[in-house]
């Protein structure tokens, strides 16, 4: 499988926004622009979350801000995710996961196909109040396993080593809840070179 549309490359970094609130970011994006993408990520710096407590405000007001970041390289983006930390949060939240610019939606249950603007199809696993994932492998059979072991054991740590193993690339999303140890708000992306 020739993964369509230019070089991609995968990013993932940490932040903080001004008022303390500590965010991951990660995703695939055009390779040649990837330096750009990472600093108009880290612009978010200069700006206040909030101090917010519902899950769903947190959920798209962290969507909002990831989409403004994603406008200073319009297009280079193609699919992202990430989670945001707030310590007033009241429920799990703060995992986003999709296309970049697309209005928020709560996340529904089970396994839908995506494709990217470049043409790349994913499969992209949603388990609300939990996290997400999205992935894509280059034999389809391979795609098939994948997606039922982690309709089964998604967010186990044995379903994130089966997408090291089998996936061709992925993102790897966890909602936040505080104090818990497995919802930690962690976020990754894997694209082998």
């Amino acid at each position: 499988m020739t993964i369509p549309g230019p070089k991609l490359s995968a990013f993932q970094l940490d932040f903080t926004f001004q008022d303390g609130v500590g965010a991951s970011v990660c995703g695939f994006c055009a390779a040649d622009r990837k330096a750009a993408v990472a600093a108009g990520f880290l612009d978010l710096e200069t700006q206040d979350f909030g101090a917010l407590t519902d899950g769903l405000l947190i959920d798209r007001r962290f969507a909002g801000l990831l989409s403004l970041a994603c406008l200073t390289e319009d297009g280079a983006v193609f699919l992202l995710g990430g989670c945001v930390h707030p310590a007033g949060a009241q429920t799990s939240c703060g995992g986003v996961l999709g296309l970049p610019g697309m209005a928020p939606q709560s996340a529904r249950e089970g396994l839908t196909p995506l494709t990217l603007p470049q043409g790349l199809r994913v499969s992209l696993l949603l388990r609300p109040g939990i996290g997400g994932a999205a992935f894509f492998c280059r034999d389809p059979r391979e795609e098939a396993l994948v997606a039922r072991a982690l309709e089964e054991r998604f967010p186990q740590a044995d379903s994130l080593q089966l997408l090291y193993e089998k996936a061709a690339g992925f993102l790897w999303i966890l909602d936040f809840r505080p104090g818990d140890p497995l919802l930690n708000g962690r976020c990754l992306a894997y694209l082998p070179d």
